[in-house]
């Protein structure tokens, strides 16, 4: 090859060099772009705004790491705790020792039912970090959730010299201080807070909270509206000002706030689920639904506003049609096992026991359960005829709820199934007893004397249904 062929090679490599240099360059600049885009959506806490721009982030730089931290942040918040786990277990696997990490995988725990595994996990991120201010907050909310108020107190006043106006952190410290005896202690914080910050938002909005969330909607009321003479548009206290108004019963007034809401941030999609479950808790289905209905055109993946469309339909008692929403949250892992047995009931609700006795099975060897879940359970495997399982749990579940009618009417029905008239007996009895004026129940109390051979018994339980 001459040497004008030898340069024409060069330059076209050099040129090829550069065309790639530039390409990798302007994904690297997009990367920080879309990064830059989200992270300002995560500092207002509009995690279901900044997910598509921190996802595009990483699918242009996969080992961005802050902005899959806040991928993961994101989906958490959105409660898609299913992807956030992913996220935060591959941020582990490059590096072990990833706190932000490890501290996602707690709070995922934390918010799922798995708190005593969360506070073991916190505690030990403590132990090697003992100023990690984020988690020390996160170990005094579980503690507080737990009911471990002496434990969660120290924490809190810890935490509260870094942050002294955390509205949450106040209104838990207060909340835990009353429950543990300590009521003047807690009136003197927030009186003490209202004189150091009298006009700051954040303070008003931490006694506001405070207040309501002790269900005194005329006091919070009052402080959520001294935050907003001061900013008009300060969100989170209109949003809390139309709770107010949703627990005093005044819907109208509420949904007002909650459209000044909107009109203050139109794109923020938790506003606009807020608002639509504002008209949902109001009773007005059809357009609770159109509202999260039109959510869903804009944002189909906010697990909030699915959640939202689910509770609409399976308050108007269309739960066949609520099925594919409740799938969704499911596969999402959204709630954790709550959704997985929220689905569970609505497969046996239509009839599909084996779908719900399958779930049950799997959740129900994990979880503690409530009375009413086990109770629902218990029905889905007397259905598909597992009378052991029925009966197992709907006996669990009459020792910490004696007066749960599900429960025993399934071991109602076993005993019968077994031919123990006795055991229906006392079992039929005991709910009567708890329910007088269940007709139904009297009438099959009557049936199981008459079968019993007491007639006269019989005849007063149908005497009494006739009014006699």
């Amino acid at each position: 090859m001459g040497g004008k062929g030898k340069y024409v090679l060069f330059a076209a490599a050099l040129i090829a060099t550069a065309a790639l240099t530039t390409v990798a360059f302007h994904l690297f600049n997009q990367a920080g772009i879309d990064y830059a885009k989200g992270h300002r959506f995560i500092e207002q806490r509009m995690p279901q705004e900044a997910l598509p721009y921190l996802a595009k982030a990483v699918s242009l730089r996969p080992g961005f790491r802050k902005a899959l931290q806040e991928l993961g942040l994101a989906a958490l918040w959105t409660g898609n705790y299913g992807v956030a786990r992913k996220i935060f277990e591959a941020l582990l696997a490059v590096d072990p020792h990833n706190r932000f990490a490890v501290r996602g995988l707690a709070d995922i725990m934390a918010w799922t039912g798995q708190r005593e595994e969360a506070i073991e996990a916190y505690r030990q991120i403590l132990s090697r970090h003992p100023k990690d201010f984020p988690t020390m907050r996160s170990l005094a909310d579980a503690l507080y959730w737990e009911k471990r108020y002496d434990e969660a107190i120290p924490l809190y006043r810890s935490y509260l010299i870094f942050e002294p106006t955390h509205q949450e952190a106040i209104s838990n410290l207060a909340h835990s201080l009353a429950k543990a005896g300590q009521e003047d202690e807690a009136r003197e914080l927030l009186a003490d807070l209202d004189r150091r910050f009298p006009d700051d938002p954040r303070a008003l909005k931490a006694i506001g909270r405070y207040h309501l969330e002790g269900s005194q909607f005329d006091k919070a009321e009052t402080y959520y509206r001294r935050a907003l003479r001061i900013d008009p548009s300060d969100l989170e206290a209109r949003v809390r000002l139309a709770d107010c108004m949703v627990g005093g019963g005044d819907w109208e007034a509420a949904l007002a706030q909650m459209d000044e809401a909107v009109s203050i941030r139109p794109d923020d999609a938790g506003v606009r689920v807020a608002r639509a479950n504002v008209i949902l808790w109001s009773g007005d289905f059809e357009a609770a639904r159109a509202a999260f209905s039109e959510i869903l055109e804009r944002w189909p993946n906010d697990a909030s506003a699915v959640a939202g469309m689910a509770n609409s339909l399976q308050w108007q008692g269309k739960i066949a049609d609520a099925i594919p929403y409740l799938e969704k949250l499911v596969e999402w892992d959204y709630a954790g096992t709550k959704s997985a047995l929220e689905l569970a009931a609505a497969y046996a609700a239509v009839g599909r026991n084996e779908d719900a006795a399958a779930i049950y099975r799997e959740t129900l060897t994990h979880e503690a359960p409530s009375p009413e879940e086990m109770a629902e359970a218990s029905q889905a495997f007397f259905a598909i005829g597992d009378a052991q399982k029925a009966k197992e749990l709907a006996t669990a579940t009459m020792e910490k709820d004696p007066e749960n009618l599900a429960a025993g009417m399934v071991l109602f029905n076993l005993a019968l199934r077994e031919r123990n008239l006795a055991r229906a007996e006392e079992i039929i009895r005991g709910l009567v007893a708890a329910y007088p004026g269940n007709s139904a129940l009297r009438e099959k109390l009557a049936q199981v004397l008459t079968w019993r051979g007491k007639p006269a018994e019989a005849e007063r339980q149908y005497r009494i249904l006739l009014g006699k």
